[in-house]
């Protein structure tokens, strides 16, 4: 899961099988972060990580991306 537009959602049949790839709609994040939060019980300080700094490490892009501090770009 990130925040990088929603693409590369996978497509799943009835019995659970990846058949695609698709593009996800923009409530998709907004639906897996509050099941995390909700129904998973992780904090909502690692869930926002899992959308942001996570992302910006893995990408080598943090800390101007995926914080929000002086001279990084808080997008």
């Amino acid at each position: 899961m990130s925040s990088d537009g929603n693409g590369s959602m996978p497509i799943f049949d009835d019995e659970g099988n990846n058949i695609g790839v698709g593009v996800a709609s923009q409530s998709s994040l907004l639906e897996e972060f509050r099941d995390m939060v909700q129904k998973e019980g992780i904090t909502i300080t690692d869930a926002i990580k899992t959308i942001t700094s996570n992302v910006a490490r893995n990408l080598k892009l943090y800390p101007n991306k995926g914080s929000i501090n002086k001279n990084s770009d808080a997008d």
